[in-house]
């Protein structure tokens, strides 16, 4: 399973399933060093301004022209953001402990 590392404690013991939801604006600890950490808040309002308008654009192109492959699209480039938020955002540390 990929973990990635701790920004505290330099350790891979933060799992995929954390780092995923850190990018919806939660915070985990990390198994290591008990430590609060969070994606970067730059980056991450960003990456929130990218799913919005990925959201809003396709479905209202979808909406305008009554087309459905909209919806396809706007599904591609939600897994596009997905990756960019797992694989290239750094994480922070809020609390350390």
């Amino acid at each position: 399973m990929v973990n990635f590392t701790c920004p505290a404690c330099n350790k891979d013991c933060i799992p995929l399933k954390d780092k995923y939801a850190m990018g919806y604006w939660m915070a985990r600890r990390c198994a290591g060093c008990n430590s609060l950490i969070a994606n970067h808040a730059i980056l991450l309002g960003v990456l929130t301004f990218a799913y919005l308008w990925n959201l809003l654009f396709f479905i209202g192109l979808a909406q305008f022209n009554q087309s459905w492959h909209y919806f396809g699209y706007m599904l591609a480039i939600w897994l596009v953001l997905d990756l960019i938020n797992i694989k290239y955002v750094p994480l922070m540390i809020i609390h350390r402990q």
